[in-house]
């Protein structure tokens, strides 16, 4: 929550999507993004994120977890793109439980298929 994940699919798609502005949480429910990237299609699908202080992560990854359960029949996983906020301000021990909690979701041979953006370099001093 508060990583810049709707901000990266709006750079990404030129779309409008829905960007909070402050470190309560923006995004609550799903939301899909057709984009073309080097002539390839992709849909960018914006999530809930965790450490939003109202609901617990395993809440939230449950929920993400159902939603792609669901989406299967429809379309292939190609990836994951793991927004991650490391200024010291939102940074917390709940970062070691995301990461454990993705590498559940995707499983061992899945991990090639992860890429992790680190943001919010500007907040570092």
């Amino acid at each position: 929550t508060g990583a810049g994940k709707s901000t990266i699919i709006q750079k990404l798609t030129n779309s409008d999507v829905h960007i909070g502005h402050s470190i309560k949480a923006g995004t609550n429910t799903f939301a899909m993004y057709p984009t073309i990237i080097d002539d390839q299609r992709y849909i960018l699908i914006d999530t809930p994120g965790f450490n939003d202080g109202k609901r617990e992560d395993v809440e939230i990854f449950c929920e993400i977890l159902d939603w792609f359960v669901a989406m299967t029949p429809y379309c292939d996983l190609a990836g994951i793109l793991y927004v991650y906020d490391i200024s010291p301000n939102r940074s917390s021990g709940a970062a070691e439980l995301n990461v454990e909690l993705l590498q559940a979701l995707c499983g061992e041979r899945f991990y090639k298929n992860i890429t992790i953006i680190t943001t919010m370099w500007g907040d570092l001093s």
